[in-house]
């Protein structure tokens, strides 16, 4: 499946409905999946992906808050794929110009999405009932075999404003100095019944300032690479730690902190999300210069 036919299925259904009532848009767009083969749902699936992802910007994100489209991370993503739902125009008008989101986010409904994300997960699992029924798979597990062509992702890629450097989430200097970080870790920000996941330097100054920035979080949940447990809060204190050395380290600079003595600054962190849309980025530049070399 290319970009064409994957925003064609979006504006047909936009098309067909009076509203945009959600529970009749994902089962449209699960019908509309079902005359597609069960490699086409793998594709549009991916491609949903790679435009949510697109669409992970801080310019957007400062624009749909001061709305009230979101609160949390999580909403913020269920934001990204209602965006997707109002189809192609509306989408890159408002990457474009976030200022039009407004004029756009005229419903009763929060603008937000999250059930878009399974409707291709439903599709492949009644169109595999139809064309093989004893095989044992799912959406998601079919999704791991499968990468979308370099041309499909130019595609995506080649109609997507740059952010505003000013509003970047992180730059691309700072994104390559957490990636080459020798103490990688995840931190799990649990707010509200919300979970964040992060990628962290984990080093213990960088630590303290990762949990300083997060002071109303309910619980924060630190592991290193191979999901092994580093340390965990309860509110605004630490839980557990049961390495004593890096304890200590991490509240010379968490205790001043909290006291207020000194203010938390920026950790060196980015949401998964924005390491996958970095890459992303990364893949599209890299296959612009294969092609340039044709």
């Amino acid at each position: 499946m290319k970009t064409e036919q994957f925003w064609q299925i979006i504006d047909t259904v936009n098309q067909s409905m009076g509203n945009h009532d959600q529970e009749t848009y994902f089962c449209r767009i699960m019908e509309s999946l079902l005359h597609y083969e069960l490699k086409d749902i793998v594709d549009w699936q991916k491609i949903l992906n790679e435009y949510t992802r697109a669409a992970y910007r801080g310019d957007l994100w400062d624009e749909s808050h001061a709305l009230g489209a979101h609160a949390t991370e999580k909403e913020f993503s269920d934001f990204r794929l209602w965006l997707v739902s109002r189809g192609k125009d509306a989408y890159l008008s408002v990457l474009w110009n976030p200022a039009e989101l407004a004029a756009l986010v005229q419903t009763e409904e929060p603008p937000r999405f999250e059930k878009l994300e399974y409707a291709a997960y439903y599709a492949y699992e009644a169109k595999l009932l139809q064309v093989d029924p004893t095989r044992q798979e799912d959406l998601f597990s079919a999704m791991g075999d499968v990468t979308l062509d370099a041309e499909t992702i130019q595609d995506i890629w080649s109609d997507i404003p740059p952010a505003p450097a000013e509003r970047q989430a992180l730059s691309a200097e700072d994104m390559d100095k957490l990636l080459e970080s020798k103490h990688l870790a995840y931190g799990y920000v649990y707010q509200n019944g919300v979970e964040t996941e992060y990628l962290v330097d984990g080093t213990p100054e960088n630590l303290a300032h990762f949990l300083g920035c997060h002071p109303d979080a309910d619980k924060i949940l630190i592991t290193d690479v191979l999901d092994r447990f580093v340390l965990d809060t309860f509110r605004n204190f630490i839980n557990r730690c049961p390495d004593q050395s890096l304890l200590a380290e991490i509240k010379e600079t968490l205790i001043p902190i909290q006291r207020g003595e000194i203010e938390a600054r920026r950790a060196l962190c980015a949401t998964t999300d924005a390491v996958d849309a970095y890459y992303a980025k990364q893949e599209l530049d890299h296959s612009e210069m294969g092609f340039s070399d044709l």
